[in-house]
């Protein structure tokens, strides 16, 4: 990797534009908190805009990212011992190695290429569209965190201020947490063939 700021910048623009959301939802899905992950993810960009002027644009990129935003999560939750028996629930203990973050980037890069780089959006609709969540909600949160509109934005599209739009993303996420919406996309019921959901359409009427 050679330094090259000008397609440091180029890399970053385009990666913000194409590939936020397929990398916000793997976070998302992977580790159940949409908070941890649009921190992780933002503090992965700043520090690849700090290295990768002056050390190059890695040969992959997104798995570049993917792996220090998991780093920044990890580094997160050990200081959080809520987090901590979270992460204990998910099985990460495993990912929870020593090392420079360049390092565990690196790593990952033969797993996470450009082409095989796991596209979790589809998971991340069905959380997005779970029938526990008011339409409006729903709404609100594939405006956010799947079409990757700022909370500004999504606030002018309903025409409210923008500290009302992020108390009503701010209840819905709790919605999520506390009624144990999945994060991912439901499976297919073996008994049926049918595709089944934990909370059914019928018995869901949302509450405020």
């Amino acid at each position: 990797m050679d330094p090259d700021p000008e397609a440091a910048a180029r890399v970053l623009s385009a990666i913000t534009a194409e590939d936020h959301g397929r990398l916000l939802a793997a976070l998302v899905n992977r580790f159940h908190d949409f908070d941890l992950a649009e921190e992780a993810l933002h503090d992965a960009v700043l520090r690849a805009v700090e290295v990768w002027p002056g050390r190059g644009v890695p040969d992959r990129p997104q798995a570049w990212l993917m792996a220090t935003a998991k780093n920044r999560v990890i580094d997160r939750i050990r200081a959080d011992e809520v987090r901590t028996r979270h992460l204990a629930r998910l099985r990460i203990e495993e990912e929870m190695r020593p090392g420079d973050h360049d390092d565990h980037a690196g790593r990952l890069g033969e797993e996470l290429s450009g082409v095989d780089f796991p596209d979790e959006r589809l998971g991340l609709f069905f959380t997005c569209s779970h029938p526990t969540l008011r339409e409006d909600e729903r709404i609100v949160f594939m405006l956010r965190f799947l079409a990757g509109r700022s909370t500004a934005e999504v606030a002018a599209g309903f025409l409210v201020e923008t500290a009302t739009m992020q108390q009503r993303i701010v209840r819905a996420k709790k919605r999520i947490t506390t009624t144990g919406i999945p994060f991912a996309a439901p499976v297919p019921d073996s008994s049926t063939g049918c595709r089944e959901c934990c909370v059914s359409s019928a018995s869901s009427s949302p509450t405020a």
